[in-house]
């Protein structure tokens, strides 16, 4: 994601902020909230791959041999790592406010 643009329309008054600041900033972020994206991509994942191993489960056919595996496979790939990339997101650029308003408030 482009968080130059972000940072420039979420606070006008940093436009003249160089690129460096700004991923040294990001970079901070993120690893000051590492543990917490992770473990949300694991429960992320968890609440798609468990409905999965349940339709697995109770499946008389094989899992790949009719079109609503193949469906439901990859609905259940993109579904998690989308529910994974918007917190993870979400968590970054709230981080990423704290930290600009108290180095610049």
């Amino acid at each position: 994601m482009n968080y130059a643009h972000w940072l420039a329309k979420t606070f006008p008054e940093l436009n003249e902020m160089c690129d460096e600041t700004v991923i040294a900033y990001v970079k901070e972020a993120k690893s000051s909230t590492m543990v917490f994206r992770e473990s949300i991509k694991i429960i992320s994942g968890l609440l798609v791959f468990i409905p999965f191993l349940f339709y697995l489960a109770t499946s008389e056919k094989g899992l790949f041999e009719t079109l609503f595996g193949w469906i439901a496979t990859s609905l259940f790939f993109f579904v998690g790592g989308y529910i994974a990339l918007y917190f993870d997101q979400k968590v970054i650029k709230k981080r990423l406010t704290k930290i600009i308003m108290s180095k610049y408030t």
